[in-house]
């Protein structure tokens, strides 16, 4: 056991030091709601207090609260609470196996080492882990619903173990629904194959009736939803659910990448029945196992339907790939028991170790080599996660203009940003903000559903214009040679393609004037409203950004779709600070 702790020791520092802080735009979106939590305006997104479900998990968004009150850095937070999800998801997995009887209590040591060293092998892994998303969570809670599935399907429990094994599947149910929606697909069919399984009909009444108060519990925070935001779906439903192929292409690119370990499962898993069956053993492997394929195939199902946005790391199939580490180490260990079945004594236990301490070692140089471990002082620096994660952010382009735009503007709070990049922007500035996507303002999410056509523009542009922004990030991407900006396809918009000329004709009608364009990854291309009591001071500031970041100062700028152009007269037009007129 004290050796399973020290290698567990070893891979999570090898972990850390593979994973590479990176400062991801929806990230601050949570951090973004979870410091308007902390300040009182629970579940709304800039200081008007207007509440919107801009946020796929209200339990994560919940334990990031804690965090900001504190004044820890967030993406060392996050990332923090994704390496605990992945801890406590290897401990559920070993009860699990235990508690089906696939795994004998010597096996369960060696079966987390090697589960571990997989996750830690899985590039995957780390790279969600610094993103700082939700995404392990997921895991960890349908691995606790699969543990109270086989604790109801023993045979050997008593009536009330049973019942309660069923309550504690539904709870970590619902807790995986509060992770992501879609987590109640691969967990419903779970609970459907509960109902096939089990051999009592008493046990069997019994789930349905807890089943039932269950859905009535969903119908009550559904109701509760539609009360506090109007709506029963979040914003990201209508930005996400689309019957258009893009899930089923992002499936199979997921598939293909896990296809490799795919095969190493299956040919583990006939390996190690041959051997025992060859050796004239008859070791069963439990029934409950299945819900473990069922889980994973309803995690890769559940994105079909839909077109996922931020696709890095295949984060929509974590359930599955962290399943599939999970069978890939239970049939490697299962496969060990067959091969030792007639040695005992130390012998045998130095074999079952054996392997996981190879797969560990391996996965622990692989990663340390990957972290760009060279030396002790190289080690020690990879190692400290939170000084890496306020460099990250103190480096950060978003965060950098809206720290600055904060200090430098003395109403900053008064201000409106219209922007599409929700994140990191608006939590430097604290000023109010319109999501030009959608994700934090339901009613252009809505828009979503609309067809393309002069009705949807219409709408968006009566939205954005109420709003009555003083700052418009007109655009993003570098100009085309001539100088003018070309809209870009953009799916996160809910033009899908690229922005109508009618929306920058009613900015530029509306009073924006062109201030410069900021390099922050891509090109900002940056508008006032002239009729904005601020217009001077934020002039101001942004051209003193300009100057150290920025490029295309006191120029027009042109919108062109290739027929048309719309044009924005340059900063210089705005009034001066004296005679601004008041809104």
């Amino acid at each position: 056991m004290l050796a399973a702790l020290a290698l567990a020791a070893v891979l999570f520092a090898a972990l850390i030091a593979r994973v590479e802080i990176q400062s991801n735009d929806d990230t601050y979106i949570y951090f973004n709601y979870a410091r308007n939590a902390a300040l009182g305006h629970v579940f709304a997104y800039d200081n008007r207090g207007i509440r919107s479900e801009g946020f796929t998990s209200p339990l994560y968004l919940a334990l990031l609260v804690p965090f900001e009150i504190n004044g820890t850095p967030m993406m060392y937070a996050a990332a923090v609470a994704n390496l605990a999800a992945l801890a406590l998801t290897v401990l559920a997995s070993a009860g699990l196996l235990r508690d089906a009887g696939a795994l004998d209590p010597w096996e369960l040591a060696p079966f987390g080492v090697a589960f571990l060293s997989l996750a830690v092998l899985d590039e995957h892994v780390a790279t969600v882990i610094g993103r700082g998303l939700e995404t392990l969570l997921g895991p960890l809670f349908v691995i606790l619903a699969l543990w109270g599935a086989v604790r109801w399907l023993d045979p050997d429990r008593s009536e009330s173990e049973r019942s309660s094994a069923s309550v504690v599947f539904l709870l970590a149910a619902f807790g995986a629904f509060l992770i992501r929606p879609e987590n109640l697909v691969p967990l419903g069919a779970c609970g459907t194959a509960l109902l096939v399984l089990g051999r009592s009909e008493n046990a069997r009444r019994s789930l349905l009736r807890q089943t039932a108060i269950f859905i009535a519990v969903l119908a009550v925070y559904h109701g509760a939803k539609a009360v506090i935001f109007g709506d029963v779906f979040a914003t990201a439903w209508y930005r996400k659910v689309r019957f258009d192929g893009a899930g089923v292409e992002h499936a199979a690119a997921a598939l293909g990448a896990y296809a490799g370990e795919i095969a190493v499962a299956i040919s583990l898993a006939i390996a190690a029945i041959t051997v025992e069956r060859a050796n004239d053993r008859r070791d069963a492997w439990p029934r409950p196992l299945v819900l473990l394929v069922v889980a994973a195939a309803g995690s890769v199902l559940a994105v079909l339907p839909t077109h996922p946005l931020i696709t890095y790391a295949f984060r929509y199939f974590v359930n599955a790939s962290i399943l599939l580490h999970l069978a890939v180490a239970f049939a490697a260990i299962r496969l060990v028991r067959a091969c030792v079945a007639d040695v005992t004594g130390w012998s045998a236990t130095v074999a079952r170790n054996a392997v996981a301490a190879i797969l560990a070692v391996t996965a622990a140089a692989s990663a340390f080599g990957s972290g760009g471990v060279e030396s002790i002082d190289s080690a020690t620096k990879r190692l400290n996660l939170r000084a890496r994660a306020v460099a990250d952010a103190e480096a950060h382009h978003y965060l950098s203009l809206g720290r600055f735009l904060r200090e430098r503007l003395t109403a900053h709070e008064d201000i409106t940003l219209a922007f599409g990049d929700a994140g990191a922007f608006a939590y430097a500035f604290r000023s109010r903000f319109v999501d030009l996507n959608g994700l934090t303002e339901p009613a252009i999410a809505h828009l979503f559903r609309l067809p393309d056509g002069p009705e949807k523009t219409r709408r968006f542009i009566a939205h954005v214009n109420a709003r009555a922004p003083d700052i418009v990030v007109l655009g993003f991407a570098e100009r085309n040679a001539d100088g003018s900006y070309t809209p870009f396809e953009n799916e996160h918009s809910p033009f899908r393609g690229p922005t109508p000329l009618d929306v920058f004709r009613a900015y530029r009608d509306a009073g924006i004037a062109f201030v410069c364009s900021i390099h922050a990854y891509y090109d900002l291309h940056i508008g006032v409203a002239s009729g904005s009591p601020h217009a001077a001071e934020i002039g101001a500031a942004l051209l003193e950004y300009c100057r150290a970041h920025g490029s295309a100062i006191g120029e027009r700028f042109v919108v062109t779709d290739g027929r048309e152009s719309v044009v924005f007269p340059p900063i210089a037009s705005l009034p001066t600070q004296e005679n601004v007129p008041r809104r």
